[in-house]
């Protein structure tokens, strides 16, 4: 491989940005749109090129705000290439050799990322095992968030196993049973936790700790007691003395959190993985934000690990635009004739019904802009959550009765009317004056792709009104 290379007659050689015992990671622009990705380059002739195959299986379906997408596969005679999400950012074992420990607060932040993206994994069916926590394969990206990379040793769990056949791990992070003293499963990634976290409040590799007594190390750290004993509870030499599963897991580390005030939950779930819906959202008067909607829930969801989807049923040609925008803007991961990708998630634009959807979503929200034809109503009707963008002014308000007169031969009582604002005096008048029980209301959101705290917050009870 050298600089300014291409690969597959689309990406561009830029630099490499790492590289381990059996694979290279190259940063590499596509030549079509201008943006960037992560490229691994794995020898066919290394021994363990199976293994970072696995990669690709379990990369492939997954996803989470802190994982890589796998975009694009290619291979030649000498190697496979992996195209996969650039994050941008420096890994956090530099972050500590600069800055030292973490302090608590951060430090307990981080800690509900990691153990969210972990429950993640364990989720899926069969559950994977990632099997290398450590900060090296860590990102802290610009906003001060975790990103989780390099899945070359994952496996998937397998009850029938006995015995780990191949003993993989780094040194002073892996569990006792990745050295063949029995197989991985969702205790071992816990092990590979807590030492990421001794590392984490110590500043001190794992590794250097071996033969020490590291309880009284991590007794000299500005760690509370109960966050201590949470973290010594996950390294346990017997896997049976640790968490069993996310439950445990979770129940241990809420109870070494009490008392101190941290936003550890951000992407927890109002609804389980397996959940699978179709949600429309539509507007009685035109120029209704009825496409912001539609994206601000996208990125909701997507953020909670749904894989989720954007339908336009209506000719507004809102979605085309958007795609012409991100792309000057070099957001744009993925395009063709008939969807585009941007910020982890899929868009359709114009379509007329979901036979041209991706098969494998969980999520799809459809874009059905105005309810004012017979067409438009019966596609919405369709959906499993139908929400309806309602006027916000006060002298607007006499538009629900009588939108609700003329689809009267249509009207069902699940349709839920939404009020996109930051006072919820608007829901509670409308409740009021047209004896409406079925309304919520949606934040004004600054920037649609990156909802603050606060606006997340709200999101969510919305959604927890439907769900």
């Amino acid at each position: 491989m050298y600089i300014g290379q291409i690969i597959g007659n689309k990406y561009k050689i830029i630099e490499i940005i790492g590289h381990g015992g059996t694979s290279k990671v190259y940063l590499a622009q596509n030549l079509t749109l201008g943006n960037i990705w992560a490229i691994k380059v794995v020898s066919k002739k290394s021994p363990w090129f199976v293994h970072e195959v696995n990669e690709i299986q379990a990369l492939k379906d997954l996803c989470h705000p802190m994982l890589p997408r796998i975009t694009d596969y290619i291979e030649d005679e000498a190697a496979c290439y992996i195209v996969m999400d650039y994050f941008a950012g420096r890994n956090l074992l530099d972050h500590i050799r600069e800055k030292g420990p973490i302090q608590q607060d951060q430090l307990k932040k981080w800690t509900g990322e990691l153990i969210d993206v972990l429950n993640y994994l364990h989720s899926q069916t069969p559950a994977i095992i990632y099997r290398d926590m450590k900060p090296g394969n860590i990102i802290v990206n610009s906003d001060g968030r975790l990103r989780l990379i390099d899945f070359g040793t994952v496996r998937y769990k397998n009850e029938d196993k006995t015995e780990d056949t191949v003993y993989i791990g780094t040194q002073g992070y892996a569990a006792p049973e990745q050295y063949g003293h029995g197989t991985s499963d969702e205790r071992t990634d816990y092990y590979n936790l807590g030492m990421t976290l001794v590392h984490m409040a110590t500043g001190t590799h794992p590794a250097n700790l071996m033969g020490k007594n590291i309880e009284g190390v991590l007794k000299k750290s500005e760690i509370s007691k109960k966050f201590k004993e949470f973290i010594l509870t996950l390294i346990k030499t017997d896997p049976e003395k640790r968490p069993h599963n996310s439950g445990e897991l979770l129940k241990l580390f809420e109870y070494a959190c009490q008392g101190h005030k941290t936003s550890i939950f951000k992407f927890n779930r109002i609804v389980p993985k397996s959940f699978k819906t179709t949600m429309a959202v539509a507007s009685l008067i035109p120029n209704s934000g009825v496409t912001s909607v539609c994206i601000m829930l996208g990125v909701y969801f997507k953020k909670q690990g749904f894989r989720t989807a954007l339908a336009e049923y209506n000719n507004s040609g809102d979605f085309e635009r958007l795609k012409d925008e991100l792309n000057k803007l070099l957001r744009l991961d993925y395009c063709n004739d008939h969807t585009f990708e941007a910020e982890g998630l899929i868009f359709y634009p114009n379509i007329k019904d979901g036979s041209q959807l991706k098969k494998g979503l969980d999520i799809i929200i459809q874009d059905m802009g105005m309810l004012n034809n017979d067409w438009t109503i019966r596609e919405f009707c369709r959906a499993d959550i139908k929400l309806i963008i309602c006027p916000t002014v006060f002298w607007k308000f006499w538009i629900i009765r009588d939108f609700e007169q003329k689809v009267k031969d249509y009207f069902n009582k699940d349709w839920v009317y939404i009020v996109n604002s930051d006072d919820e005096k608007d829901e509670r008048a409308i409740k009021k004056e047209y004896k409406v029980d079925n309304i919520a209301t949606l934040p004004f959101t600054r920037n649609i792709f990156n909802p603050s705290m606060d606006e997340e917050k709200k999101i969510r009870r919305m959604l927890s009104q439907l769900i």
